[in-house]
């Protein structure tokens, strides 16, 4: 709401419309992922929040640009900016059930400082073997999107792969 510390700095519906999830940072410092369920799909106005869900992300996400979901729902990432050029990251999490933060693994942190120094969303390709991060420098120079190759699908943690025979497309690679 206007004029509380807290911030709403990212969205994504679940694919049935059936879920909605925010990432919030306050000027404290909180970090918070809340989950929301709304009764008629994609109609706001039937929200409600889940209040035995979210996940707290103090120590993963100092300052969340943006979110993304995996198309079956059961990872999701946040991009982190910091402000400071060396410290620019995403932050992968695993749900145990699709679309739903009740039961939650933190898989890790990777680091995507160099370059780009004021990360603002993040995109992955249809088969996931791409990571996309938007961003935009400063107020003099151009906004940019940069490309990452992925080793697996959806997937930016080493040892987090899933096996070759749960999804087609490493199938396909193999």
């Amino acid at each position: 709401t206007r004029g509380s510390s807290n911030r709403l700095q990212g969205i994504e519906i679940s694919d049935d419309g059936t879920k909605l999830f925010a990432i919030f940072h306050s000027t404290g410092g909180n970090t918070r992922l809340l989950e929301y369920q709304l009764s008629t799909a994609y109609d706001l106005s039937t929200i409600s929040i889940i209040t035995d869900a979210g996940i707290e992300l103090n120590d993963e996400v100092s300052n969340p640009q943006g979110i993304r979901f995996s198309p079956d729902g059961k990872r999701f990432w946040a991009v982190d900016h910091t402000g400071n050029p060396s410290t620019q990251d995403v932050t992968q999490i695993s749900l145990d059930v699709a679309f739903s933060t009740y039961s939650f693994t933190i898989d890790g942190t990777v680091s995507i400082s160099g370059d780009i120094l004021q990360p603002r969303g993040i995109a992955f390709s249809a088969a996931g073997l791409k990571m996309y991060i938007g961003s935009d420098r400063d107020e003099n120079t151009m906004d940019e999107v940069f490309e990452f190759d992925l080793v697996c699908p959806f997937n930016i943690i080493e040892g987090k792969c899933p096996s070759v025979t749960e999804n087609s497309v490493r199938t396909g690679l193999a």
